[in-house]
């Protein structure tokens, strides 16, 4: 792929192993003690995303959506109770991204994961799900 002057990523999707990129894109997603732990649970659950229709248009879409959106300025209307749940060692979408969502957003609760990673939900299920439901019990 390409990347121009003004930061567009243009990817000639046809031209990706799909596998190459579940290689490249895992070690940002885990930990290096998950991945050595848990690989052949991680590929079981790529191959059965392959045979569902794993689209790499779909995630380069998902990826120019995300670039182009920006709404930090409308963080301080939302009046739900909140909170932000980030990993401390996310590789994907660096813990500086929760602490500012957190600061805008008035009354949100930060939580950061100890050597949580962008997939802590997988590898810390208990913890995540403790710390979801335990949230989700104090805010009704």
């Amino acid at each position: 792929g390409t990347i121009s002057d003004s930061g567009q990523i243009s990817i000639d999707t046809a031209n990706v192993n799909p596998l190459t990129f579940f290689q490249q894109l895992l070690p940002l997603v885990f930990t290096p003690e998950f991945i050595s732990t848990k690989l052949m649970e991680l590929m079981q659950m790529f191959s059965g995303a392959l045979q569902h229709g794993f689209d790499l248009n779909a995630i380069m879409a998902q990826a120019t959506a995300i670039e182009g959106h920006d709404t930090v300025e409308r963080l301080g209307q939302i009046t739900a109770p909140t909170m932000v749940l980030h990993g401390d060692s996310d590789r994907l979408i660096l813990p500086a991204n929760g602490d500012l969502l957190a600061a805008r957003i008035p009354g949100a609760r930060l939580v950061k994961v100890s050597n949580g990673s962008h997939g802590f939900n997988f590898e810390q299920r208990d913890v995540f799900n403790n710390t979801v439901l335990d949230f989700l019990g104090g805010a009704a």
